[in-house]
């Protein structure tokens, strides 16, 4: 379709040794009070029950808890392990799909609170916002050989 894309790929030979190897981009920003949009593209089912053994996605981490953003052609579901939240969201394999995700009303369904502030650094201002980690990522614990990944188009936060 001639998209812009970051793509994040794993490609793993035959004799890889148990573990766990993944790939990632990933940015601390401030909390987003709204929906964001993004284009997904994954190449790779997911392959897990509560704990993601092959996934492509998107982590939220903010010094507590973690919210996993899983894209594969599965049925959507969600569920809490812990301090780990997952949320498998339905997207064909090999073509791009829009995707909404709403990380407060998340919070919200996993009974979470949202991040305290930080202050951070901005040039000569030291603001104090709420912030979060947000990382694209693809990652498998497979011994299986094989290309794991994706790739992520633009990622747009909803105007109100």
């Amino acid at each position: 379709e001639g998209r812009s894309c970051a793509r994040l790929s794993l490609v793993q030979g035959s004799a890889m040794p148990m573990g766990s190897t993944k790939f990632y981009l990933d940015q601390w920003t401030e909390w987003p009070n709204r929906q964001m949009g993004l284009w997904v593209y994954p190449e790779s089912a997911y392959v897990g029950n509560t704990s993601p053994e092959t996934a492509f996605g998107i982590e939220i981490f903010d010094d507590v808890h973690r919210l996993w953003y899983l894209f594969s052609d599965q049925t959507e579901r969600a569920w809490q392990d812990g301090q780990d939240a997952f949320r498998l969201l339905s997207a064909p394999l090999n073509q791009w799909s829009y995707q909404v995700i709403d990380i407060a009303a998340d919070y919200d369904r996993f009974d979470w609170t949202p991040p305290p502030p930080k202050t951070i650094i901005e040039g000569y201002r030291s603001p104090t916002k709420p912030m979060i980690n947000f990382r694209l990522f693809v990652a498998t614990t497979s011994q299986q050989a094989g290309t794991f990944g994706g790739c992520f188009g633009s990622i747009i936060q909803h105007l109100p």
